[in-house]
């Protein structure tokens, strides 16, 4: 995965689930999707929160989760910086 960009999805996601866990959640995500993690870009983001949705929405609950999904989303405007 390009560590920049998986760097800003753990700074989203750590302070609610744990910088471990949202590493390993990511990591699960990105193989799932199919894409080889070294090349991990701000388009493949759609379909990360596809993935993540379900268990954000379970963890963190329905209006938290998509916060944290929209603040995901931006990412790709930014270029994952």
């Amino acid at each position: 995965m390009s560590e920049q960009l998986v760097d800003k999805i753990i700074e989203i996601l750590g302070p609610f689930m744990g910088e471990n866990m949202a590493r390993a959640s990511l990591r699960v995500y990105v193989n799932e999707i199919k894409i080889n993690e070294g090349s991990f870009k701000p388009e493949h983001l759609d379909m990360l929160v596809l993935r993540l949705r379900t268990g954000l929405t379970a963890f963190a609950g329905k209006e938290k989760a998509q916060q944290l999904i929209n603040n995901i989303l931006r990412l790709k405007h930014t270029g994952g910086v």
